[in-house]
Order: structure tokens, then sequence, then C-alpha cells
């Protein structure tokens, strides 16, 4: 994964680059160490610390949406 999400970006855009990248993977039931890689790079991994430490203070309702849409994406 080269690109990496620019500070700023909303959560709603940060899920969409991790799951474009996800979808043109098509990793399937393999484990691909680009596919956290992809999350990674869209900057999900600081979902849940505080903005003060540099992440991205989401709750765990925004925890839940993400790894909803990552589940359905790729099931």
């Amino acid at each position: 994964m080269t690109s990496v999400t620019e500070p700023g970006t909303s959560l709603s855009e940060r899920l969409a680059q991790a799951l474009a990248a996800i979808e043109a993977l098509d990793p399937g039931d393999e484990y691909l160490p680009t596919v956290p890689a992809a999350l990674v790079a869209a900057g999900l991994h600081l979902l849940c610390l505080p903005r003060d430490v540099g992440g991205l203070g989401g709750g765990m309702s925004d925890a839940v949406e993400v790894l909803a849409a990552l589940g359905a994406a790729n099931g």
C-alpha cells in the first residue's frame, strides 16, 4: 500500500478508501498482508485512539459501523 490518507479526512472517506483497496485485492478466504496494510493506509487503525494522541477519536458506534462495513464487503 503506497498511499496514505491525509489528516482531516472524514471517517466515511477513510472507510471508502479501505473498502476500495480491499475489494481490488479480492482476498476471498486467503490471508493477504495487504488487507491490514489497506486499513492502516486509510488510517482506520487510529479509529478508537483519542484525538489528542493522534487518533481519530471514534467511539464504539464508529467502530461497529466500520467493522460492519468491512465484514459486509469481505464476508
